[in-house]
């Protein structure tokens, strides 16, 4: 907290001297609180909900949970200008333990007269697109079955109109590979070798009636003197796809798709057991890879300015020669958001997650089943 009265009293100094600087400041907030009621018998649900009956962020055999917490996406944060310069800077809170982190820090630069603009720091990357408002698990919106979802990023992109170039830091590279996980079998504590950054590109068009998005990226990196083996290798890992909106009136209609190899490695949120395999012996190793498909559909309906229906559907799916079973997972929503005021909101929904089938064992994974609602004021 103590941090935070920092970052606040600075905020302040340089608020009451931005007139004179003639930058023009404007601050927000967005608060979170998730009440939830969870139920089913799926072992090791990858919530990201930190209630104090929660603490061990999963579902026990036959279990049930009540979720009633500050959701850690809750911010604050400002956009600053300045001619062709604007800055951005981002907080979230953790609230168990209280820890305040930094969600975004990123600025950009629009020459005088074009087109483009340059974007360094920390945000979302190309490939992050937002199709689905299910609130549950800190708005998770199907990011982790169905949506390609990479997160907020350390980057240097590139934008032109709707066009979007990235050169992006490599997942596994910080520490000199203290924080790798990689293949199965491979030893945190190995070095990675990283030539070129992580690359993404994705395109955005839009019209009063519709839109689509086009997305894709690339990441390489050598894995060298792994402990447990003798042996380098190398991981590569891509996702490519895309998806489109249209909406008829009142009603609104939504849809995605993506292709990845080893989508664990190159950083997506994703459920399921994504990991590349690694094969071989000595210094004769190789990487299987691991293919992933997601989908999601997504409808829904304005009844008027007060409250709207929607109703989310997603898929996932990762596949590997050397797993005798896939791993699978689907989940589905349905909310009826509600507007009491400008920025003041409540989301009741209630939806589904099943994840199919142990890909070792091929024993059945169960299922649970949530419902309750998300509680947002935006200042």
């Amino acid at each position: 907290m103590k941090k935070l009265g920092f970052i606040l009293a600075v905020l302040a100094i340089v608020a009451f001297t931005a007139p004179a600087m003639a930058v023009d400041w404007n601050f927000y907030g967005h608060v979170r609180m998730g009440t939830w009621y969870e139920t089913g018998d799926a072992p090791g649900l990858a919530t990201k909900s930190f209630a104090p009956t929660h603490v061990n962020n999963n579902l026990d055999q036959n279990d049930s949970e009540t979720i009633w917490d500050l959701y850690a996406i809750s911010r604050i944060g400002a956009k600053v200008k300045h001619e062709g310069v604007s800055g951005y800077f981002e907080y979230g809170n953790d609230s168990h333990p209280n820890n305040i982190w930094l969600r975004k820090l990123y600025a950009t630069w629009k020459p005088q007269g074009t087109n483009w603009r340059l974007l360094i720091g920390q945000t979302y990357t190309p490939i992050d697109v937002f199709y689905s408002g299910q609130s549950w698990n800190e708005d998770e919106g199907l990011l982790s079955t169905g949506q390609a979802y990479d997160s907020r990023n350390p980057q240097i992109t590139f934008i032109y109109n709707g066009f979007k170039l990235a050169f992006i830091t490599v997942k596994g590279a910080r520490d000199e590979g203290a924080d790798f996980v990689g293949p199965d079998g491979a030893a945190a504590g190995a070095d990675i070798d990283v030539t070129i950054p992580k690359i993404e590109a994705s395109y955005h068009f839009a019209m009063n009636q519709f839109f689509f998005d086009v997305i894709g990226g690339y990441q390489t990196y050598k894995v060298e003197n792994p402990t447990s083996f003798g042996g380098d290798f190398t991981v590569d890992s891509y996702v490519f796809g895309g998806g489109g909106g249209v909406n008829f009136g009142p009603a609104y209609a939504k849809a995605f798709g993506y292709y990845g190899q080893n989508t664990k490695e190159f950083g997506m949120y994703e459920q399921g057991v994504a990991d590349a395999v690694l094969v071989g012996s000595g210094n004769d190793l190789d990487v299987e890879d691991t293919n992933t498909y997601g989908f999601l559909g997504v409808l829904g309906f304005k009844v008027n300015d007060m409250l709207k229906l929607e109703g989310g559907y997603g898929y996932l799916k990762h596949t590997n020669d050397l797993r005798p079973v896939d791993s699978e997972t689907y989940a589905f929503y349905f909310q009826a958001p509600i507007t009491l005021a400008k920025g003041v909101f409540i989301v009741p929904e209630v939806g589904h997650y099943d994840y199919g089938n142990d890909v070792n064992t091929d024993a059945d994974l169960k299922d649970f089943t949530y419902f309750g609602a998300k509680w947002q004021i935006n200042f």
